[in-house]
């Protein structure tokens, strides 16, 4: 389990990851809904790799199919156009993350 937040950030992620499902879930915990014309989009950046989008942060829970999460992976979310960055590559900005400890 990872909490992504930031400083002076209102908005707070839950990160569960079910390593036998390979699942990833998202909630927001804290913090507002984001505006009506943007998203809230999952990235996953694994140790010296460039960042993954993992889709939009929906209401109530967020279920990824992750297979591996390991130690000194990030999880990141940045604030998208509605739907998500057109280019598979954050436009807007960061958020929340969190590192997943070992």
């Amino acid at each position: 389990t990872a909490t992504l937040a930031g400083e002076g950030q209102p908005l707070t992620v839950a990160a569960t990851w079910y390593e036998a499902d390979g699942e990833l879930i998202f909630a927001r915990t804290a913090g507002p809904a984001a505006e009506a014309d943007k998203d809230y989009e999952l990235w996953i950046i694994p140790e010296g790799q460039a960042a993954v989008s993992l889709g939009v942060l929906g209401q109530g829970e967020t279920r990824v199919p992750v297979a591996d999460l390991p130690a000194g992976t990030t999880l990141a979310i940045t604030l998208e156009a509605k739907g998500g960055s057109p280019t598979g590559v954050a436009q807007g900005p960061l958020l929340v993350a969190a590192v997943v400890g070992g």
